[in-house]
């Protein structure tokens, strides 16, 4: 645990609260970078967000900030891509395309300026999911299930039978029911991705409460210690002043009784001179 708190504390140190804006204008130089032929992060990662930073201008960010940031939103996007290329299927042909877009921006509220930017990278870009509701011409699922079915079975189609009848063999092909089960075992499969997401989120979100507990007990036993160690001063002080005061009396006491001592033996030998 103390290892992981550790961590925790170094991470805290360098997480930067980002806005909508300053995301925004950090897109801004990504798809200018890209509108204009170049790659981003070349030469390198480093040398291109220090140049990045030095023309934005922002308060209290350093490059590994800013890259890490990228880093994030680009992982977003890479998570969106892979659940329209594994569960979004099934929603676009229940619901369309707007809702598949709908759903991805959701998921990465910048989805739209980061398909311009990593959307030609082949290391994101999953297979693209095509709206079968569009008029034109397009591959349909039982099309290339015919497409991919072994020769043989294609020439027994039209072979005669053992009667000498050339009545051609029927091949069985998906039933509604079945294509409807694949359209929800696909969408399980992206409500359970969503629902590991979440899981991972709660998980992160449970140790930031696990490292902010131990953050306030260390800072409260500090803070105990620092008015304890004062009230054991104070206690301390009170104590020598007591003391002195004390002192002070008995040093006052002892002058007056000194004093009134010598007055006395003063008398009396001013007596015994008159008797004399």
């Amino acid at each position: 645990m103390g290892r992981f708190s550790n961590k925790m504390s170094s991470s805290s140190r360098n997480r930067r609260n980002w806005n909508e804006t300053e995301k925004r204008e950090v897109l801004d130089r990504l798809l200018e970078t890209i509108r204009s032929g170049k790659w981003i992060e070349k030469p390198n990662a480093s040398v291109y967000y220090d140049l990045m930073l030095k023309k934005l201008s922002f308060n209290d960010c350093s490059v590994s900030q800013l890259k890490n940031m990228v880093n994030n939103m680009k992982r977003k996007y890479i998570a969106a891509k892979d659940w329209r290329g594994a569960a979004g299927q099934g929603v676009l042909e229940e619901e369309g395309e707007e809702s598949v877009l709908a759903a991805l921006r959701k998921m990465c509220l910048f989805f739209d300026e980061l398909e311009e930017i990593y959307g030609s990278s082949s290391s994101v870009t999953p297979p693209k999911v095509h709206d079968s509701s569009v008029d034109m011409e397009e591959t349909t699922f039982q099309d290339n299930i015919d497409r991919v079915l072994p020769q043989e079975m294609d020439n027994s189609q039209n072979a005669p039978d053992k009667k000498g009848n050339e009545e051609a063999v029927m091949i069985p092909r998906k039933s509604a029911d079945s294509s409807k089960a694949k359209k929800r075992k696909m969408s399980e499969s992206g409500i359970e991705m969503l629902s590991s997401s979440e899981k991972l989120r709660f998980e992160i979100e449970k140790w930031e409460l696990v490292y902010q507990k131990e953050k306030w007990e260390h800072e409260k036993a500090h803070q105990d210690a620092k008015v304890q160690l004062e009230r054991e001063r104070f206690e301390f002080e009170k104590q020598i002043t007591e003391r002195k005061l004390t002192l002070e009396e008995k040093k006052q006491d002892m002058e007056f009784e000194l004093a009134k001592y010598k007055t006395e033996k003063e008398i009396e030998l001013a007596k015994l001179s008159t008797s004399k």
